[in-house]
């Protein structure tokens, strides 16, 4: 978030074919041996906080390219936190020289086979705490790692919130990102005016996302919902989160911006994660016994090819290949005891070859299955964790969820309303008594195909790892 796209900077100034990142750590008073090339001013509400970026080991032309790097990605940062930390998010180039007597904490980056240059960004303890108020000075930085880990796994970590966006975001991206909501009819003129009247400080910045055509819809509109004495915050708090969610995919199914590419970034480090954290749970040969014992084992291997099953068995080889003697060709066999043992791979290599293992298996796993559109109910009421409901509403969309309650057991329908973001719930409350009607398919058709597209999304959560296997 504070430097992206920082290892293909790294990689082009200095030849390295890898970089390695340090966990945030406490900074003591100050680097002697850094100098700062960069410092970067934040304002988020009413906090201040300064961002140095210093470097050792590098040329001035170099630190001139650093620079210029850092320059062209401020737009991309302030945009980026505005999404995760849900507050309006000012920034600025400083010339002031970093204090550094306050609280601390830094991140330094640098490369596996260059001990001459580093990079280091040094910024105040009380970001961090933006993200969790566990963190304190002088604590371990595995805890903050962590800490931040658990931040992320959290369903709406980076579900935007409109009011920070339109404050936030450019014009030209505010424009982008709303005409392409309504192209996909996601945005709709009735929505507009009900955002007017829920944001009226933010009235001018949402018209001006508007075309001349538009416009002159949503208002003659507005004069009509304006004596509407039936709405109320509830129905101007569902609206909201409709158009809310429609950024969301926006923002984290889109490649064109590079906001775009960090929110998906850090989706994808946290499904990284997930993998990692259940192969922690057992060793992975374990692992490969239950895809043999469940008939997935050789087409899962077979999947994800020599070099990354080379990567994957390195540390449990003894293991490991007595069992896949039994299911791979003698002669892929020995070629593969010829590549195991040599000492190539890194531990991180390991963990990404068995985590892209594991995935295969899920997904070879889900493709049998293929629970029918009539298993939702049964599926939703085996979730253990009510925050998983929340990755399912995230996944499928209010929309689909909504439709597909229709056929519930109300006992069940209230038991996944129960748990579901309170803006969410309204809004899907509304549409099941028929308070709203938001132009939603009542006919068995259209429950069946709701039905279907969340079954997809809680059977796509299991093979990322969000959620567990439904018992």
């Amino acid at each position: 978030m504070l430097f992206p796209g920082y290892e293909e900077l790294y990689r082009s100034i200095t030849g390295a074919s890898a970089t390695a990142l340090s966990p945030v750590q406490d900074r003591g008073p100050g680097p002697e041996d850094l100098s700062t090339f960069y410092t970067l001013e934040l304002q988020l509400d009413d906090h201040r906080w300064t961002f140095s970026y210093l470097c050792g080991g590098f040329s001035n032309d170099e630190e001139t390219r650093l620079s210029l790097a850092l320059e062209s990605i401020i737009p991309t940062v302030k945009n980026t936190l505005c999404v995760v930390l849900k507050s309006a998010v000012r920034a600025r180039v400083s010339s002031a020289t970093p204090e550094y007597n306050s609280e601390l904490c830094h991140i330094d980056i640098a490369s596996y086979h260059d001990e001459q240059r580093q990079l280091t960004i040094l910024f105040p303890l009380e970001f961090v705490r933006r993200f969790t108020k566990k963190i304190y000075q002088g604590c371990d930085s595995s805890l903050v790692d962590q800490e931040i880990v658990n931040f992320f796994k959290q369903p709406f970590a980076l579900f935007p919130r409109l009011h920070p966006v339109l404050e936030t975001f450019s014009p030209a991206e505010l424009w982008d990102i709303m005409t392409g909501l309504r192209h996909r009819g996601l945005l709709t003129p009735y929505q507009i005016c009900l955002l007017v009247l829920a944001l009226p400080d933010f009235a001018p910045v949402i018209k001006s996302t508007l075309s001349s055509s538009s416009k002159e819809e949503v208002i003659s509109m507005m004069d009509r919902l304006r004596s509407d004495s039936t709405l109320g915050r509830r129905d101007l708090a569902g609206v909201l989160y409709s158009v809310e969610e429609a950024v969301f995919h926006h923002l984290t199914r889109e490649e064109n911006t590079r906001c775009c590419r960090v929110l998906n970034d850090i989706r994808s480090i946290t499904r990284y994660i997930y993998a990692i954290e259940t192969l922690a749970g057992r060793e992975f040969s374990a692992w490969l016994l239950e895809m043999d014992s469940a008939g997935f084992l050789y087409h899962t291997l077979a999947a994800a090819g020599d070099s990354c099953l080379t990567r994957a068995i390195e540390p449990e080889r003894e293991k490991i290949i007595p069992l896949l003697s039994k299911i791979l060709p003698e002669k892929r066999l020995r070629e593969l005891e010829k590549t195991v043992g040599t000492g190539t791979g890194t531990f991180s290599e390991t963990l990404q070859a068995r985590s892209r293992i594991l995935g295969i298996y899920r997904r070879l796993k889900v493709e049998r299955s293929k629970p029918s559109p009539e298993r939702l109910e049964y599926l939703l009421a085996g979730i253990d964790d009510p925050a998983h409901y929340n990755h399912v509403l995230l996944e499928a969309g209010w929309f689909a969820l909504s439709t597909a309650l229709k056929s519930f057991r109300k006992k069940n329908a209230r038991r996944v309303l129960s748990e579901l973001y309170p803006p969410a719930r309204y809004l899907i409350e509304d549409v099941l008594r028929g308070v709203i009607n938001p132009n939603i398919l009542h006919d068995e058709t259209g429950i069946k195909k709701a039905r279907g597209l969340c079954v997809s999304a809680v059977m796509s959560l299991y093979e990322q790892g969000v959620i567990p296997p439904v018992r």
